[in-house]
Parts: C-alpha cells; structure tokens; sequence
C-alpha cells in the first residue's frame, strides 16, 4: 500500500541530535544518525551537549534548520578526532559519511590501541558483578573525587567514562 510518505514533512528526535534536514521536516535517513553520532562524540569528550549554549527546544530546532552553524568542536580535540567530527557534521547530507567509511576513519582506528576493558553484556554476567563487590569492599570509605584526579584530556575522559567511572562533578568550561 502506497499512502504518499517518503520521509518528508514529519519531525521527530530529540532536538539537540537532530540533522539539519530533519529540523527543517525534510529527507530522513541514515545520515540524520551520522549527524546524531557527532553530536554524541562532542558530548562524551566534554561531558556538555553540543549545543550547550542554547536552552530552548524551539531555538535550537530554529538554529540547526536555518542557520550555517555546526556544533562547536572541543578545543582540545586530536586532528583525526576534528577530522571524524567533519565528516559527521557536514550540513549537507549527502557529504556526511555513511557509518561503514566512518568505521574505517583513522580516529577510531588508533581507539584499536587502547587497552579494552570488560563491559558487561547482561544483568546475568558473573564477571561484572564480581568486579563490582570487590570495587564495593575496596571502597569503604568515601572518597572525594579533587582535580587532580578528573581525566583532563578528552582521551582520558572518554576512557574514564567508557570503564564505568563517573562524569566529573563540575568541568572546566571548554
């Protein structure tokens, strides 16, 4: 059954994800997903939405749909990391990359040098909650987290918040 509807003229998603052609009730597809994975980097290296200066749902629909802007980039980003976050945030979707280049980009291929930590993969994996009542008997006493001990690069942040740790309390504004 044909009923007219191919993608257009509906909005949907949450505002400070979404593409640019969605705010303006275009085209939907899979690139609208590639401009949501950029604004998640942005946000996991820094802890902030990427649009963090704007408030209201309205303004920031208003902002992504009619406005050249992008969001802005962390200022302490590695060149492949910049490099990934262009290739997200292309205004223009068919210049966005599909997730199979992206999963070949050098940023994520250097991610292969770091050591991998155990995550786990259900409520029933006995390893996740073995670590978890030693972590609990090792940790009687609370501590509280100074600034000497936060990551301060966005490498360690990500790591940190990959392996379980907490996002920071209060971060330096980026």
């Amino acid at each position: 059954m044909d009923d007219g509807y191919q993608g257009r003229g509906i909005i949907s998603g949450t505002p400070l994800y979404m593409a640019p052609e969605v705010a303006r009730g275009e085209e939907q597809g899979p690139a609208m997903d590639i401009w949501a994975l950029g604004c998640t980097v942005i946000e996991m290296a820094t802890g902030y939405p990427s649009w963090r200066d704007i408030q209201d749902p309205v303004t920031t629909i208003h902002r992504i749909s009619f406005f050249e802007d992008v969001p802005k980039f962390p200022y302490n980003l590695s060149d492949d990391a910049r490099d990934f976050l262009v290739r997200c945030l292309s205004r223009d979707p068919r210049k966005r990359w599909s997730a199979e280049e992206l999963l070949s980009h050098s940023f994520l291929k250097r991610s292969e040098e770091f050591p991998k930590e155990c995550s786990p993969k259900s409520t029933l994996d006995l390893a996740f909650w073995d670590s978890w009542f030693e972590e609990e008997e090792r940790d009687d006493q609370d501590e509280v987290e100074t600034d000497d001990q936060r990551p301060r690069s966005t490498q360690e942040r990500l790591r940190h918040l990959v392996s379980g740790g907490l996002p920071p309390l209060h971060l330096a504004d980026v």
